[in-house]
């Protein structure tokens, strides 16, 4: 019996050097945290090749900084990403959210899609106007005419596929995703399906002024709207106007 005691310590001791000497042996650096990121994401965070993983890349650090503090203190759901930032402490979180700010990948040509121009037209009108008869905001109330978001936490939207802003609007209408004040939360409840698909098609086809963009609208068409400054819209917390 104290025979395999000792075998049995020795070998938890063995266990153990060996443990260390692989933990010791690991790079205790951001390019080695990042790999874990850059597998999914792509190497500078442009959003990898499966259209649905979102463009990380040139995003604001604080919106970073804080979707990876939900996953780790499980506000936001997704397995993948709750496992990835369990134990990660927040300077490390800082340190990866502000690598991605500062990164700028190309972005990927539009594909040409089939989706119903009337489909995108619709998106158009609920991404600069909103819908008035439900109440439902203009995305551009708060992400801005360009729609690349207002740092710190506000995001920028171009360049992002077409699944994920479906999963992600999706996941706010059905109340799994974020937590419960979020206003998105709020706007994703007041969208019908055909409003969600209109977003989906019509944000996905955008990009930055000069980038590829395959555009389904009739040239020259523009979108009637009213003054952004016009606008106010009833959130559950009273007005709010820009």
């Amino acid at each position: 019996m104290r025979r395999i005691v000792t075998i049995l310590a020795l070998g938890l001791l063995a266990a153990g050097a060996a443990s260390s000497a692989l933990a010791a042996s690991v790079p205790n650096t951001l390019k080695q945290r990042i790999k874990a990121c850059t597998a999914c994401h792509g190497e500078q965070g442009g959003g990898g090749q499966q259209d649905f993983y979102p463009r990380l890349g040139g995003q604001h650090a604080g919106y970073l900084f804080r979707q990876l503090r939900e996953f780790r203190e499980g506000i936001r759901a997704y397995p993948v990403m709750q496992y990835m930032a369990n134990r990660l402490p927040d300077d490390y979180l800082h340190e990866i959210a502000q690598y991605f700010s500062e990164q700028n990948p190309p972005y990927p040509p539009v594909a040409q899609n089939t989706f119903n121009p009337a489909l995108i037209v619709l998106g158009r009108q609920l991404t600069n106007q909103g819908n008035w008869r439900t109440g439902v905001p203009a995305c551009e109330a708060c992400h801005g005419p360009d729609l690349r978001g207002t740092p710190p936490y506000i995001p920028d939207l171009l360049g992002q596929p077409i699944a994920y802003i479906d999963a992600q609007l999706g996941g706010w209408a059905a109340g799994t995703r974020g937590p419960k004040g979020d206003v998105m939360r709020w706007v994703a409840s007041d969208l019908s399906q055909q409003d969600i698909r209109a977003l989906d098609a019509y944000l996905a086809t955008l990009r930055p002024p000069g980038q590829s963009h395959v555009s389904l609208l009739k040239p020259g068409y523009q979108q009637p709207r009213p003054p952004v400054e016009s606008r106010v819209y009833e959130f559950p917390n009273g007005a709010w106007g820009r």
